[in-house]
């Protein structure tokens, strides 16, 4: 466990380092633009104004493979970040955000760090897919549906969507 954790850690810490940038851990974050109630807490993230970069970690201990590219999760906490760093809708145009997984003990062909790249302006599309959702999911009219997202719900038992689809 020690080991998996220091995978994660020294990859923090390299580029914290590299950067004279000092990360937060286990920070919360809120993201009002995509709900009311959305929120979360980072694992690290840290901000490099300089080269304006915004990197955000994400620990996932189990050997179900977490992709980086597309991560929702990371996502919203972006949409939290962004807002909370004050990167606005001139800024996000010239800062590039980083979505880090550690995952050391799946097997993936990209190895145990994943990265997802992209500008800050670009996400703009995601924080509107995020939070249409979040509305319709918390909204009176609710609906369920099935997918992989389904895999480790404690719901599932008796979800009206999955028994369907059984």
């Amino acid at each position: 466990m020690f080991d998996a954790a220091w995978v994660y850690a020294d990859d923090v810490l390299r580029e914290s380092r590299a950067r004279k940038v000092t990360p937060f851990t286990e920070h919360r974050i809120k993201a009002p633009h995509i709900h009311a109630e959305s929120f979360g807490t980072a694992d690290s993230f840290l901000y490099d104004d300089v080269q304006h970069e915004l990197i955000l970690w994400d620990y996932k201990y189990g050997f179900g493979v977490v992709e980086a590219f597309e991560n929702w999760q990371g996502i919203n906490y972006l949409a939290g970040l962004l807002d909370e760093l004050g990167i606005s809708g001139h800024t996000d145009q010239h800062t590039t955000v980083r979505i880090r997984i550690a995952q050391p003990r799946a097997f993936h062909q990209d190895g145990q760090i994943r990265e997802w790249s992209i500008l800050a302006s670009e996400l703009r599309g995601y924080f509107n897919i995020l939070s249409n959702n979040a509305h319709i999911a918390l909204g009176p009219d609710a609906t369920t549906h099935t997918g992989d997202h389904c895999r480790y719900c404690e719901a599932l038992h008796a979800c009206p969507a999955a028994l369907k689809a059984g």
